[in-house]
């Protein structure tokens, strides 16, 4: 039987994002802080890969003085070999607004541009650097250390209680329905709430 993923708790998620860009009225936003909450949060809400966050350009998430409402994740970057295209929630577009105005250059193509650099340069940012990013905030906020793929699988697992398997196997870009099924296992919060609606 294959093993429940491990998720994060809504007030795990939240303390999360919360450490990685706080949002106190009247201060001024910078730009690192808003580059780290926008990657965390489409893993989180958008279900992406390591992998494909970072290969994503600006023109991916942008068009027309707008983030795009729905993000189309390129065969050449998903892990399947398969474009797929995945509504975007408000939080994934206010961040990508943000992120338009502290981030990206309007010197050069946007077609040519990454969305998340290493710097305010053209280099990508790298995968282990998400990695070591999330690693840090997630110790600093719910103190213990997460991979970023933890957020892929929360995506999952709350898409699973809201909708059917082909619609999660579909955002989340699997081939076999069965890489799916890990989702339908419930965890101990699932356990937690069928006893107290006893």
């Amino acid at each position: 039987m294959p093993r429940t993923p491990e998720t994060l708790t809504e007030s795990e998620q939240q303390l999360l994002i919360g450490n990685l860009w706080p949002r106190k009225y009247g201060t001024p936003r910078d730009a690192v802080p808003c580059r780290n909450y926008t990657m965390t949060v489409l893993m989180l809400y958008a279900g992406l890969r390591v992998g494909e966050v970072v290969n994503l350009r600006v023109d991916d998430v942008w068009f027309e003085n707008e983030p795009k409402k729905s993000l189309v994740v390129r065969a050449e970057i998903s892990k399947c070999k398969m474009d797929r295209t995945i509504p975007l929630c408000m939080k994934i577009l206010d961040a990508i607004r943000e992120l338009k105005h502290l981030w990206f250059s309007n010197s050069i193509r946007l077609d040519q541009l990454y969305a998340f650099t290493s710097g305010y340069g053209t280099t990508p940012i790298t995968k282990r650097r998400v990695q070591q990013i999330i690693a840090d905030a997630s110790e600093k906020s719910i103190g213990r250390r997460i991979h970023p793929h933890i957020l892929r699988h929360t995506f999952g697992s709350k898409l699973m209680r809201i909708t059917n398997s082909r619609v999660v196997q579909q955002l989340l870009g699997h081939k076999n329905l069965n890489s799916t099924q890990i989702y339908t296992h419930p965890n101990q919060e699932d356990l937690t709430n069928a006893i107290n609606e006893l």
